[in-house]
């Protein structure tokens, strides 16, 4: 949250005076104590993949850089088991033909749990080619807890 609100300082100004902002999510991953500390300033397009199957979207977001300049952003923390992924994606990767945004979890039905973060990205990059404008550039995190395995 520190380095978020830092960085507010340091652009918000121009943003506001731009009427612009900027929205993202920042990780600190805590390798050893599978902890991800993290901000999600505006991004709102990511989940947890638990190893079970299920899915967990963060629950915590706040505002994108440059709408208030007293802001504080809020940092959440949350922990990753063996077999869990983080993913994270921008809008291009869900925005479909009609302008609708298609929901990435129904991609990964066919993609075991324990799969490794790449098989997770290509699934979600094949699924999207055919469901997106192709406007927008499109882009995949995958994490995928193995330590404690």
């Amino acid at each position: 949250a520190h380095v978020i609100r830092q960085v507010e300082l340091a652009i918000g100004d121009d943003l506001r005076r731009t009427e612009s902002f900027v929205t993202l999510f920042y990780g600190r991953l805590d390798i050893k104590g599978r902890n991800l500390a993290y901000v999600d300033a505006g991004h709102g397009l990511g989940f947890i993949r638990r190893e079970s199957g299920s899915f967990e979207d963060f629950t915590n977001r706040n505002l994108p850089l440059g709408i208030f300049p007293d802001w504080d952003p809020s940092e959440s923390v949350v922990s990753l088991g063996p077999g869990d992924s983080l993913i994270l994606y921008t809008d291009g990767l869900v925005e479909g033909h009609d302008g609708e945004m298609e929901d990435p979890k129904d991609w990964l039905a066919e993609v075991s749990s324990a799969e490794e973060a790449q098989v997770i990205v290509d699934s979600l990059m094949r699924s999207s080619e055919q469901h997106r404008s192709g406007d927008d550039d499109a882009t995949v995190l995958a994490l995928t807890c193995t330590f404690g395995s």
